[in-house]
């Protein structure tokens, strides 16, 4: 049996969403990205970061053992805020996996993965919220 867990990446280059920074509730959050378009595309540093910041996340990812043998999957959407020292500020669970264990899971992940990359100095506050699937498949 072989076991997939993936964060996924919903911004078109870099694979990870970045949510507008503001005290907006979950229920305010975007479904999905603007696409990007040459007026709103990041620059290439903001790119490379998130892709390491997607990797890094990653490498703390685990399918919990319960999960697994009761043969749970989803994904769960995690919004999350960091600051400039890669310390998360705050998160929460925007879109249910339908597995309680999943859901906790993909919120211990990001504690398990402080401090994450630090964002380039260029990058704006705005860059550093963001909306990330985490994908759990038993295959």
């Amino acid at each position: 049996m072989k076991i997939t867990v993936r964060v996924g990446l919903l911004l078109a280059a870099s694979a990870i969403a970045l949510v507008a920074a503001s005290n907006r509730s979950a229920a305010q959050l975007p479904a999905a990205p603007l696409p990007a378009t040459p007026q709103t595309a990041p620059p290439a540093e903001l790119i490379q970061w998130q892709n390491a910041l997607a990797a890094h996340l990653g490498r703390f990812k685990r399918y919990p053992n319960a999960a697994r043998s009761r043969g749970e999957q989803g994904t769960a959407t995690v919004a999350f805020t960091i600051d400039r020292d890669g310390r998360v500020l705050s998160s929460r669970i925007v879109q249910s996996s339908g597995s309680s264990l999943l859901d906790e899971e993909t919120l211990a992940m990001l504690a398990r993965a402080q401090p994450m990359p630090k964002p380039p100095f260029t990058a704006p506050d705005s860059a550093l919220s963001f909306a990330v699937p985490v994908r759990f498949d038993l295959r």
